[in-house]
């Protein structure tokens, strides 16, 4: 909830801006972590294969024969497979759905600071206001820039709510 009857709008404005703050970091952490995975990933492939390529497969001596190491080179089309899909699929969710949502979040952020400059500083439409008034119109102008709709259409409708003629 965004908003308890026992805080001030003030403190349902900090505590607006602490959310949309966490999902920033949360987000940003995740798209890094998986550009880091693919890389990280894309690197050892190229180590396990060159392991391979220059390991004891060659020699007749080699006791821990499997499917794997054969001289047929499975291992190294195998773990190249496994490599690809892994890569793939981390870099389409970070590139497509991940690092919208941390630029979406980044964005309301800023957003957030700066109307709360506003409210700090009385510029804008915080100028003639009083505290309590001014609280109100940050905490509703924040759930705007949220894109918040706190009162649904449907939450509307019911016994007690609609207008009977």
């Amino acid at each position: 909830m965004l908003f308890s009857h026992k805080d001030t709008p003030a403190s349902a404005f900090d505590n607006i801006y602490k959310s949309i703050n966490n999902y920033t970091y949360f987000y940003g952490g995740l798209y890094y972590f998986l550009n880091s995975i693919s890389i990280l990933a894309t690197f050892f492939n190229g180590i396990i294969a060159i392991i391979f390529l220059a390991g004891t497969v060659n020699y007749e001596n080699n006791v821990f024969t499997t499917f794997l190491n054969e001289p047929s080179s499975n291992f190294v089309i195998l773990s190249a497979i496994v490599n690809s899909i892994i890569a793939f699929i981390s870099g389409i969710l970070s590139f497509f759905v991940i690092n919208k949502k941390y630029l979406f979040y980044k964005a309301k952020r800023n957003l957030l600071k700066f109307e709360k400059l506003y409210y700090r500083s009385k510029l804008y439409i915080y100028k003639d206001l009083e505290k309590l008034d001014a609280q109100f119109l940050l905490y509703k102008r924040a759930l705007n820039l949220i894109e918040f709709d706190r009162f649904k259409t449907y939450d509307l409708k019911g016994k007690h709510n609609e207008t009977h003629k």
